[in-house]
């Protein structure tokens, strides 16, 4: 990762929980510096994981992209709280 014109060596992780297991249905590891662009990929992977998309999901605002990872969420049918 940059920051500050230096490079780290540092990772950036997801993980996606289930709420009434409190159990990690599915998880990744990027060197990525934000989680924009990784909450449609996490979804994908938690529904092929768990043989459906969730039900419901939230998430906190370092996913928001200026409103593509809404839209992509609408476009395969996970509308977000």
């Amino acid at each position: 990762m940059e920051s500050g014109g230096l490079f780290l060596q540092a990772y950036n992780c997801q993980a996606v929980g289930d709420s009434a297991t409190q159990i990690i249905v599915a998880a990744a590891v990027t060197n990525h510096p934000t989680d924009a662009n990784h909450l449609a990929p996490m979804l994908k992977v938690t529904a092929a994981n768990c043989g459906a998309a969730p039900d419901h999901l939230s998430a906190d605002t370092g996913y928001w992209k200026g409103g593509v990872e809404i839209l992509v969420l609408f476009a395969r049918n996970w509308p977000p709280l």
